[in-house]
């Protein structure tokens, strides 16, 4: 866009794009010690010279902001990030993100947010979307001989998993190391299932709540019924809360 502006050679055989008055750009990592700033501040101090530039025609390029924390304060930064640029009319943005709770506010704001990922080959040609569970597979073996060739386009949805291991692999780390990061990767996605399971429990047990309290919910069935569903309701999410891990509160280096 900036070349086309210009007037300068641009390198595609055709290309429809919108004039812009300003383009602010967000990528990269690196920090400023002498200027006291870490990697994160100098992120969020980049994102924030952005924000205040925002306007009508303007253009933000903005790759995995909030990357640099713990993963919850991260993914609540460019969450709430993301949905200040989508109810603003007339600015243009790329976001690039990796949390899945940032991608899914392209389902609550269909008309300001179009989802879409970097298409890649799996594997012998396979689409990724068929190999992606082979990423969390517990035999790391078998990840050194898949490979990932991006194709360097644009596909619609969000993509189809991580491939962390996967690159990995294909980077040199030693398999016995490989297979501990994956047997480790199934453990906490099974704490995650885990959590999201309990956290349903307790919505239905604070509809039976609901229900013992106020006399004209007949949902559940009859009072007689209710306390005990309660009780087992409570002590499945009682057990699944305690099997689960504690809220991610470490900080990238």
């Amino acid at each position: 866009m900036l070349l086309a502006q210009l007037g300068s050679y641009v390198p595609a055989d055709a290309c429809t794009l919108t004039p812009v008055r300003a383009l602010y750009t967000r990528m990269g990592a690196a920090d400023q010690l002498c200027r006291g700033r870490s990697t994160f501040q100098n992120e969020l101090t980049e994102a924030a010279e952005a924000l205040r530039g925002l306007g009508p025609r303007t253009l933000l390029l903005l790759d995995e902001l909030g990357r640099g924390t713990s993963t919850h304060d991260g993914a609540a930064i460019a969450h709430a990030t993301l949905d200040h640029l989508a109810a603003r009319r007339g600015a243009l943005c790329i976001f690039v993100t990796h949390h899945p709770a940032v991608a899914a506010l392209a389902t609550a704001r269909p008309a300001a947010i179009r989802l879409c990922h970097m298409a890649s080959i799996q594997g012998g040609g396979a689409p990724a979307s068929t190999v992606a569970g082979a990423a969390d597979a517990a035999d790391a073996g078998a990840l050194v001989g898949l490979r990932m060739q991006p194709l360097y386009r644009l596909a619609p949805g969000a993509g189809p998993g991580a491939f962390a291991l996967r690159v990995s692999a294909l980077a040199g780390i030693p398999t016995e190391l490989l297979r501990a990061a994956a047997a480790q990767a199934e453990r906490l996605h099974e704490q995650q299932r885990r959590r999201q399971h309990a956290a349903q429990q307790l919505r239905v047990a604070a509809t039976v709540v609901r229900a013992c309290v106020d006399p004209a919910c007949t949902n559940i069935g009859p009072e007689a019924v209710r306390l005990p569903v309660l009780l087992r309701l409570q002590e499945d999410a009682r057990v699944s809360l305690a099997d689960s891990p504690s809220d991610n509160r470490d900080s990238a280096g």
